[in-house]
């Protein structure tokens, strides 16, 4: 049995890292201030800042197992049997389609120009058959990009798994909330309007 493959952008890491340090140094400088008032007033902007850039460009990632792929969006996860998979398209992101509708991986965007202009003929070798389309592959299914190695990877699974055998449990498309995040979001929110207003 094949692991899981992991995919997460590096970009999102990066900025991640880079704002938790801006942060964690404005937070200190107000500390040794030792002004309260500013204190409480900038606090909590800071902290929501954070949170919302750590929600949107670290935590999401596409998880592909051997017989679903888990989409970890900003506030939701999907997780997505290979059964309901219909059709993997990456026009604009790693998008899934199912007979329940379609749904797009946040950590998985297509390429942007520059990208898609550097993109040599080799690079478009040797994928799974479903990536041509009409002889071609879009800038969104070459490797070596977000939604290229996503797609690359999970189209291989498909084409190499046994159909499964209709069940009762099969074509299975599961969505959950990040409840306790979106919560965070709304306190540091209440917080950072309460700090300015009082």
């Amino acid at each position: 049995m094949a692991s899981d493959i992991i995919i997460r952008p590096v970009f999102g890491r990066i900025l991640s890292i880079m704002v938790s340090l801006i942060v964690l140094v404005s937070v200190i400088s107000l500390v040794a201030a030792a002004n309260l008032e500013a204190l409480l007033r900038y606090l909590w902007p800071l902290l929501l800042f954070w949170f919302v850039v750590w929600q949107a460009f670290w935590l999401p990632r596409v998880i592909i197992g051997n017989d679903a792929v888990h989409l970890i969006n900003v506030f939701r996860t999907i997780t997505i049997e290979f059964d309901a998979i219909s059709r993997v398209d990456t026009r604009f992101a790693l998008t899934l389609f199912t007979a329940h509708g379609r749904y797009v991986a946040w950590a998985a965007p297509a390429p942007g120009r520059h990208t898609a202009a550097r993109t040599t003929e080799s690079d478009a070798k040797n994928l799974p058959d479903s990536s041509y389309r009409g002889g071609t592959v879009r800038a969104g299914d070459v490797p070596r990009t977000d939604s290229g190695d996503a797609a690359t990877v999970l189209r291989t699974r498909l084409a190499g798994r046994e159909p499964a055998p209709h069940t009762t449990t099969g074509e299975t498309v599961r969505i959950r909330l990040h409840v306790v995040s979106l919560a965070i979001v709304g306190v540091l929110l209440v917080a950072s309007v309460l700090g300015w207003v009082l």
